[in-house]
């Protein structure tokens, strides 16, 4: 009878002890207070385990001393046309700008820029979900018809930042209303997936939404 009780005892013990933990974690899930302790890990096993960059893929970048060289930016449209024709001089397979090119400017800057984009092989640009005034209605802002007709593949370059100002991952696809646009990076893979092999959005969208939809988050090192 003794063991019998204290089997009992053991066992209540056991249960309320689950229960705590349980409802420590779920009211701890709930005040984000694992929120900084799972960032942490995940930042040191991305770093631990990240590897090295690929040989394959060049990034001409605007840095500090472009700036001090060619000025602040934006540059004039001819000098980034120069920029672009060094790069197609390289022959590479293919490219991917990170500038939107959503305004005109005068026509014959334009035209020469145009021209230096359509030189480029395999062309991927960007386009942005931003407001029309401060806290104004989203819109979706792409390049200008000239030059997006130049491009093989489109789509969004946003990253998402965590409340700690660290960027994390991105929403595969996105759009005002619907998720149309797929990330930049994907758009460019799908170009070489069949139909049946491309990632589709999957999110829930609501009717008559002015929104940015936004669904896939996928974290990224």
């Amino acid at each position: 009878m003794k063991k019998v009780h204290q089997r009992s005892a053991l066992l209540l013990e056991l249960v309320a002890l689950v229960v705590v933990v349980v409802g420590f974690a779920g009211f701890a899930t709930y005040n984000n207070w694992l929120t900084s302790l799972d960032r942490g890990l995940y930042d040191s096993v991305v770093t631990l385990l990240g590897g090295d960059a690929s040989d394959d893929i060049v990034i001409v970048g605007i840095d500090e001393q472009s700036l001090q060289r060619f000025g602040r930016w934006p540059w004039r449209r001819p000098e980034q046309a120069r920029l672009l024709r060094a790069v197609a001089a390289a022959q590479p397979h293919e490219v991917l700008i990170d500038i939107v090119y959503s305004e005109p400017t005068t026509t014959d800057a334009d035209i020469e820029l145009g021209s230096a984009l359509r030189d480029l092989p395999r062309l991927a640009l960007p386009m942005v979900i931003d407001a029309l005034t401060d806290g104004g209605q989203l819109i979706e802002v792409l390049p200008l018809p000239q030059f997006i007709e130049t491009a093989e593949a489109v789509g969004h370059v946003h990253p998402e930042l965590d409340d700690d100002g660290i960027s994390r991952g991105v929403h595969l696809f996105q759009g005002i209303g619907q998720p149309f646009w797929p990330h930049l990076m994907l758009a460019v893979e799908s170009r070489e997936l069949a139909e049946r092999e491309r990632v589709t959005a999957d999110c829930d969208v609501p009717k008559f939404s002015l929104q940015n939809i936004r669904c896939d988050y996928r974290r990224v090192p």
